[in-house]
């Protein structure tokens, strides 16, 4: 895809924590003639070992280095940022929680940093993950961006938080404004950029994935190499002329993360994302359903947890948020009316990721014809080509027992399009006194951000 499709659209980035913005969109920013309707969104302080105060100031300097992003584009939604090593989450507390240092509710380190909460309702918001999602809500509902770019389910705590929330808070949205349907793309930050390969001196440093033999990603199953969308950003984003790289200049402005150490993991020549499609038709479609949560096959969530720590040492189970009959309902029936007929071009139907007992048999009845039987593949996404017109379908599960679900159900109208252009792989040739040089410059910096943060970037603990 060629950065020329951003040009000109209002986009909102969701991020977790300052710094993110480069990992997840730098290169889209850094690429773009025209950045005035871009608005980036942080949902945590940042706050954990340093001032918000310090890492609001390094996030406005670094979005300023990467498009001139203006002051009023930015937005903090202050919830409490957390440890790899927390023992409790914001996400995973009943109520309201309390952070590691000591505040209940979002506040504003100073008069020039308001929080969205504030901004929008004149007071600070209590610590739940109800709040957060809300204001996501609000915030999207605010902009209304024609593109909306989030990370997806990197192992640290507050993504995996931000962007369940940001889905479920989007699915809402979906629900109740039919005219609505943003484009948006999801990615990560960690093992492709900030913890990706050291590769910025290969001759080839795309951004990668670990995956399975299949394609599938290991961060989200459901995401497969083959369906992601790699941008052609432009050779200022990753030429080895570092003091001419954008992003490199951004990099420099978060001294207290010393993020200059993971130059050469961030500096790639792409950036990639996988596209969720909003055009469900299941979003303004009544749903019942014999057993089980109705509520879980069109919320646009496809992953979800009740537990979110230790990402970096265990493999997170993301069980819940799944649509399960009851073992003794013998119908296991979803119904969906639409309120006029409607041209149904394929159903998409993911399967539950609480174990691989995926479910084998469907029957699919539209209107008042023939029932019809679908055998699924063993996967996480079966595809079913429709064709018609219709106003009723029916799925029924012929399954007798079943221990895992459906995640999420979609109902296209039409083939979903596909953005994707065939794209070269740029090759990166570097000399070996230019290598010499450029790792003995980052070297140094990172020794001297080092010092710098410890004399003069006060740690709150």
């Amino acid at each position: 895809m060629k950065i020329d499709y951003f040009e000109s659209k209002k986009i909102l980035i969701i991020i977790p924590h300052q710094d993110d913005e480069i990992h997840l969109a730098g290169s889209i920013i850094a690429s773009l003639k025209d950045t005035r309707n871009i608005y980036v969104a942080y949902t945590t302080s940042g706050d954990y070992a340093y001032n918000a105060s310090v890492r609001y100031k390094e996030a406005i300097k670094s979005l300023w280095q990467l498009g001139k992003i203006k002051r009023e584009n930015i937005f903090f939604l202050a919830y409490p940022d957390q440890s790899y090593e927390a023992k409790e989450h914001i996400y995973t507390t009943k109520g309201d929680y309390i952070s590691a240092n000591g505040h209940n509710e979002t506040y504003s380190p100073s008069q020039k940093y308001q929080t969205l909460n504030y901004q929008l309702h004149n007071k600070e918001a209590k610590y739940n993950k109800e709040n957060l999602e809300k204001n996501i809500q609000e915030l999207i509902l605010k902009i209304k961006p024609e593109i909306i770019i989030c990370n997806d389910l990197d192992f640290h705590p507050d993504h995996i938080m931000t962007s369940i929330l940001f889905e479920k808070a989007l699915g809402k949205i979906l629900k109740s404004n039919k005219e609505y349907r943003p484009i948006v793309l999801k990615g990560f930050t960690y093992e492709n950029c900030y913890f990706g390969p050291d590769d910025l001196f290969e001759q080839e440093n795309e951004m990668k994935f670990q995956k399975d033999k299949s394609g599938n990603l290991i961060s989200n199953q459901y995401y497969n190499i083959q369906d992601s969308l790699k941008i052609n950003i432009l050779p200022k984003c990753y030429t080895k002329n570092l003091f001419a790289n954008k992003i490199f200049k951004a990099i420099l402005k978060h001294k207290s993360q010393n993020l200059v150490s993971h130059t050469t993991r961030m500096i790639n020549t792409n950036q990639v994302y996988w596209k969720r499609n909003t055009s469900n038709l299941l979003f303004n479609a009544q749903i019942e359903t014999s057993s089980g949560n109705k509520e879980y096959l069109n919320d646009f969530s496809l992953s979800d947890t009740n537990y979110i720590l230790n990402g970096n040492k265990v493999s997170i189970k993301y069980n819940q948020g799944i649509w399960i009959p009851d073992n003794d309902d013998n119908e296991k029936r979803i119904t969906i009316t639409f309120d006029n007929k409607e041209y149904v071009e394929c159903i998409k139907i993911y399967n539950g990721l609480i174990n691989k007992n995926y479910i084998k048999e469907i029957e699919i009845k539209l209107d008042n014809k023939k029932d019809e039987k679908y055998k699924l593949e063993d996967k996480l996404i079966n595809s079913i080509s429709i064709k018609a017109n219709v106003e009723k379908i029916e799925i029924k599960v012929l399954d007798d027992k079943c221990s895992n679900g459906f995640s999420e159900i979609e109902v296209f109208s039409k083939s979903e399009n596909s953005t994707k252009e065939n794209e070269a792989t740029i090759k990166n040739n570097t000399n070996i006194l230019t290598k010499i040089i450029d790792k003995g410059i980052i070297s140094l910096l990172t020794f001297t951000q080092k010092v710098y943060r410890k004399l003069f970037i006060k740690s709150k603990f």
